[in-house]
């Protein structure tokens, strides 16, 4: 599997691979399997994954929540 991710990654090439390595691996780690009904992240810290971008987005609803000013949120 980890290895069908990189062939679709790398570049013509294929000198590349180690650049797009830990960004694949954390691709796969974080994909939900259908077998396993869960990633393997899950599975291994117990936890569900969250993801930078859905951290922004719930930073910025509870900033809208609170009624603040986004610059003044920030400091």
């Amino acid at each position: 599997m980890i290895e069908a991710i990189l062939t679709n990654t790398v570049h013509l090439h294929r000198k590349d691979w180690a650049e797009n390595l830990l960004e694949d691996l954390r691709s796969y780690g974080t994909t939900w399997r259908s077998t396993i009904a869960h990633t393997p992240y899950e599975l291994f810290y117990w936890k569900q994954v969250l993801l930078p971008i859905e951290f922004q987005i719930q930073t910025y609803k509870k900033i809208v929540q609170l009624d603040l000013d986004l610059l003044e949120a920030q400091k």
